[in-house]
């Protein structure tokens, strides 16, 4: 069994089975990081138009976005916030990142999904978002945190 491929990992030996001891659960990844994640989703999405007929290609690519989302949404989501505070909804941060607000919020996991919802505001795109909940994200901004 591959270590990433799910279930329980146990190590070998010469008489029984050891079980794995996972390391941390969080890393510490650099902007260069989770900017070169970002263009390699983006080359797999071309790869994935000009290619359409390649089996499990589209799999593949949404499984890629759905486990990158969380990691690169905690660098924009900071990013967002500093950008709203200085320039407003105005910033062209915002631009650059109008491929990833443009995405379907469609994640299953509520505070996922509450997150994706609050960068969207972030950046000036608050329809569907009632009165309440646009509270609650300026009381966050607010507060920096």
């Amino acid at each position: 069994m591959r270590l990433m491929d799910g279930g329980e990992a146990v190590v070998r030996s010469g008489t029984g089975h050891t079980p794995f001891v996972p390391g941390p659960d969080e890393v510490l990844v650099s902007l260069p990081v989770i900017s070169e994640l970002i263009a390699a989703s983006g080359d797999f999405e071309k790869l994935l138009a000009d290619n359409p007929e390649i089996d499990g290609l589209d799999t593949a690519v949404r499984r890629l976005h759905k486990a990158l989302h969380p990691l690169y949404g905690q660098f924009v989501t900071g990013l967002f916030e500093e950008n709203r505070r200085a320039n407003g909804a105005l910033s062209p941060v915002f631009a650059v990142f109008s491929r990833l607000l443009d995405e379907p919020n469609d994640s299953e996991n509520p505070a996922e999904y509450e997150e994706r919802m609050y960068r969207r505001w972030l950046a000036g795109r608050s329809d569907g978002v009632d009165n309440q909940t646009i509270e609650r994200f300026e009381k966050r901004l607010g507060r920096g945190a």
